[in-house]
């Protein structure tokens, strides 16, 4: 248990898999106890931390809780990236399966 901007958090550290390799060596988790919200995520490579997103303005949307500003600073850069969502249609016929396969995401670009 440790706290963070103020709120009492769990801190999860997570590593893959003996003999699996993932583009970070482990991530370091804080999720507040009282909502169960993830509150920031450190991405670590070579012993250092190189990548934080913050997960912030969280609202009810159909029932689902959603962060609606994520920030994700690179430590390793010194640069910022933010998306602030301003709607939510969760169950949007808008969104399409197809979206979702291969071939359409190798497509996109």
């Amino acid at each position: 248990s440790e706290r963070l901007d103020g709120l009492d958090c769990h801190r999860l550290v997570l590593t893959p898999a003996a003999g699996e390799r993932d583009a970070y060596e482990k991530l370091v988790v804080w999720i507040s106890k009282d909502d169960t919200r993830y509150r920031s995520i450190e991405y670590w490579d070579r012993g250092a931390a190189v990548k934080v997103m913050t997960l912030e303005d969280y609202r009810s949307v159909g029932g689902l809780e959603y962060p609606f500003r994520i920030t994700m600073r690179s430590l390793a850069k010194d640069s910022v990236s933010v998306i602030t969502t301003d709607e939510l249609e969760p169950g949007s016929p808008k969104v399409e399966e197809r979206f979702f396969s291969t071939a359409y995401l190798e497509n996109i670009r």
